[in-house]
This record gives C-alpha cells, sequence and structure tokens, in this order.
C-alpha cells in the first residue's frame, strides 16, 4: 500500500486526499502520517502537506520532516533568491543559492542548519545565525549533526584545498575529502570521515580527525603506509592472524581500530563485539557495491540485529583511470555507450564528454592517474529494520535510494560531466559492481530538483 492509501486510510488522525497529477519531491514524515510533495499548476509552484496547500514560489526543492514529525522545512525560490521555507510560514533571508541538501534538522528538532551562497562565497547557516567563516564551494553532504543535537560538521573548500569544519573551527585540509563521508561517531565525541590523494584509496586512507589524543591501532597485511604518533600498526603472518591481533587490541582499551579485511566469520564477530564495547571499528569487505555488504556479513555468520546496531555506514568503491589534463578534448562517444550510462538522448546534445588525445605526458594513453567513483549508504532507521528482518538486497536498495543515496553509476557520470574520466572507465567499472546500473524499474520520486 503506498504511502497516500495509507494516510487516506487513517482517517482518526488525517484527512483523506487526492495525490495532485504530476506532484513529486514525495516526502513522508518520520511517523508516516504526513506526506508533502510539489504541486505545479499555471498559478505557480506550491508544497502541500496532506492536503493543506503552503505558498506558492517560483521553485521548490529538498524537503526536510523534523524528526518528530511536526515541522517541515523546504528550499523555495522567490523573487528576490532562494529562502529556507517552512510549514508555518516563516522565511529566511534571502540567498543567491541553497546547496541541494537543503535544510539539516537536528535529531531532537529543535535546530535548522543548511548551507547558502552570496555572490561567490558560501556560508554556513545555523538557526539563522552565519556559522563560521565564508568559503569557495562546499562539498555535498551538507550539515550533520550530532547525536546529541549540540555539534555540528560540514565539508568545504577554500586555498587549493579541502577541508572538515566542526562547530565553527576549520580543520587540517587534505587534497581530497569523500563527499557525503564525514559523520560523527555514535557518542558524538568523534568525527570520522575519508580523505587523501585522489587514486590512492586503500584501507589504510581511513582518516579521523577528532582534535583529540587517541589510541588507534591497525591490522594489516600489507603494511602499505607507515603512520607515525599514535598510531600501532600490526603485519599480519602465519601466527599472528587477524583474529589474534584483534583479540589482542581488545585488552589494549584502544579508541580505533581499524581492521584490513575481514576475512572470516571469527574476524567478524570479534569486530562486532569490539564495536559493541565502545570501539570505533573500520575495515574492509569484498563485495560488488553498499547495499549487499550487509547480506554478506549475515552469510559470514553475523547476527541481523548486531549488524543493524553496529554498522554506521558502508562506502563502496571502484577505481577508474584518469583523463590526462594535458591533452584532454572534447568528443561525442557512441549512442549505446550514453544510453548505458543512463543520460537522456533527448537531451543529449547538451552534455560535453572528454577523452585524452595522447601525449607525452601520458605515454599516448590519454589516462594520468586514478580516481574512484563512490557510493555511501548510511545505516538509518529504515534500514536498520530492514538488515533486522533479513531482507533482500533489492529491498534495501530502494530504501536507499528513498533516503538519497547516491550510487556509484551517478558519481561516475558526475565525474565523467566534470571531465574527471570517460564514459567507457566508468561502464567497465560500474556494471561490473553495481547492484542495478541502469534499473529502470519505477521507483517513488524524491529526488529534489537542482537549484539553479
Amino acid at each position: 500500500m503506498s504511502i497516500w492509501q495509507r494516510l487516506a486510510s487513517q482517517e482518526a488522525s488525517t484527512a483523506s486526499f487526492t495525490l495532485p497529477a504530476g506532484a513529486s519531491n514525495l516526502t513522508p514524515s518520520p511517523d508516516a502520517l504526513r506526506l508533502a510533495f510539489v504541486a505545479q499548476d499555471r498559478s505557480g509552484t506550491r508544497v502541500e502537506v496532506n492536503g493543506k496547500r503552503l505558498a506558492r514560489y517560483e521553485a521548490v526543492a529538498a524537503l526536510r520532516f523534523s524528526p518528530d514529525s511536526l515541522h517541515l522545512a523546504y528550499a523555495a525560490q522567490t523573487k528576490h533568491g532562494w529562502v529556507i521555507a517552512r510549514d508555518d510560514g516563516d522565511e529566511s533571508e534571502a540567498w543567491d543559492e541553497i546547496s541541494p541538501e537543503g535544510p539539516v534538522i537536528s535529531p531532537d528538532s529543535s535546530r535548522l542548519a543548511y548551507l547558502a551562497r552570496r555572490g561567490d562565497r558560501w556560508f554556513a547557516i545555523v538557526d539563522e545565525v552565519v556559522f563560521g567563516g565564508s568559503y569557495e564551494s562546499v562539498k555535498p553532504g551538507g550539515i550533520v549533526f550530532s547525536a546529541d543535537s549540540q555539534r555540528i560538521i560540514y565539508a568545504v573548500r577554500t586555498g587549493g584545498s579541502e577541508f572538515t569544519v566542526e562547530d565553527g573551527i576549520q580543520r587540517p585540509g587534505y587534497p581530497y575529502i569523500l563527499d557525503r563521508s564525514w559523520t560523527f561517531s555514535p557518542d558524538s565525541t568523534r568525527v570520522v570521515y575519508l580523505a587523501g590523494i585522489r587514486g590512492e584509496w586503500k584501507g589504510e586512507r581511513f582518516l579521523g580527525e577528532t582534535g583529540l589524543v587517541i589510541n588507534i591501532v591497525t591490522v594489516e597485511d600489507p603494511i602499505e603506509y607507515e603512520f607515525q604518533d599514535n598510531i600501532t600498526q600490526v603485519q599480519v603472518t602465519e601466527r599472528m592472524t587477524f583474529p589474534l591481533v584483534m583479540r589482542s587490541f581488545l585488552r589494549q582499551d584502544p579508541d580505533v581500530m581499524m581492521v584490513g579485511e575481514m576475512r572470516d566469520p571469527e574476524s567478524l564477530a570479534i569486530g562486532i563485539q569490539a564495536s559493541l564495547t565502545g570501539h570505533l571499528v573500520l575495515t574492509t569487505l569484498h563485495t560488488n557495491n553498499a547495499v549487499e555488504t550487509l547480506g554478506r556479513m549475515v552469510e559470514m555468520g553475523g547476527e541481523p540485529y548486531l549488524i543493524a546496531s553496529t554498522v554506521i555506514c558502508i562506502v563502496a568503491q571502484r577505481l577508474v583511470r584518469g583523463i590526462c589534463p594535458q591533452c584532454r578534448e572534447e568528443f561525442r562517444p557512441p549512442d549505446e555507450e550514453i544510453m548505458a550510462l543512463g543520460f537522456n538522448m533527448m537531451e543529449s546534445s547538451r552534455y560535453r564528454f572528454y577523452q585524452g588525445r595522447g601525449c607525452a605526458n601520458c605515454r599516448n594513453t590519454g589516462y594520468r592517474g586514478r580516481t574512484g567513483v563512490f557510493e555511501i549508504l548510511m545505516n538509518n532507521r529504515a534500514i536498520k529494520q530492514l538488515t533486522t528482518r533479513n531482507a533482500s538486497a533489492l529491498d534495501i536498495y530502494a530504501a536507499a535510494r528513498l533516503q538519497g543515496m547516491h550510487t556509484m553509476l551517478e558519481d561516475g557520470r558526475d565525474k565523467i560531466l566534470r571531465g574527471i574520466t570517460t564514459p567507457g572507465e566508468v561502464t567497465h567499472a560500474v556494471y561490473t559492481s553495481a547492484l542495478d546500473s541502469n534499473d529502470d524499474s519505477p521507483l517513488p520520486d524524491i529526488k529534489m530538483p537542482p537549484i539553479p
């Protein structure tokens, strides 16, 4: 039964209504008793909540219910610019642009934050106060609140480097921070994100910035990068196996444990137990994509309810070759290749595709270096419930897409249009890894339209 059919059947809590033709951005509240959507007609664009019509705007995007389901906030375009509007009629000041994530509401529903641009600078606005400094650009992923709603983190680019900003303080920068990777630990005391140099993504590229002196231990096979300071690295041998080293680590009371690879049920069980006792565990696992990782952990003997309660997020990656910057040129790939990547053939003439012509810098290959295509599965409440019920990968995938997960295919398309890699590289990498690389089966359309 669809969400609006369930709403219409619950006459005691909400009035029945008919979904307008062409409704988009379908957004149910966390308690499933309210449904917000964008509707368009000749007089303009409006938001409706359970049949109640809100103000009209030129465009509307990024509908967000608060965790308690009582409040709705969204990005709206007026004649003065973009604003954050609420269902009670309040509006923020106008900005030239608001990041596609739109408004972010804290877990306790008491705070609201968003990223917005004025002129050529970006700002973070928290509780309608400009927070921190200004930046050249912001990373996709928006503002993340800690579990206690007191702290925030977001990622920006400025001065040629990328930084995370925690509570207004800009942390040390890296050449590259993976989009949407920053998050707080469950106890809100630590920040974890993925950072490094393009093309060098290995298990050792897991980095956490906390501003605290913490005890970090790793068990790897082999040790590919050697770190200094407070990181203890152990090489696996025939006698020093992954399970044996992990048990030894637990007696040392580490803050962070990085396991090179979960190779057997015993390692998985120890990793789960370590996370249940307050340790942050970072590890890798060989699967096709982020969604299938949950099923793989169950197959290895993990209890679904323990996996649901311990996993924070899963990052899937594939490496692709990057286009040589010195001989990059536009070209037109075959129509079959464009269609295979999911581009709209009716609009393909406005897309720009690039390849390397070949030069001395790239040894006439057209490629120089490597980069990654990624997808991140956040283990939110809906995913936890499906994992506990031992749902299929397709069901978890559908729920993740409804929650806004971007797939490796979408990340690859973005890198193609930015001239970072070629369509052939993405096709080769993603079509051997994605759950449904170009699945045309219908899903509820809750994607927010791009903000100009």
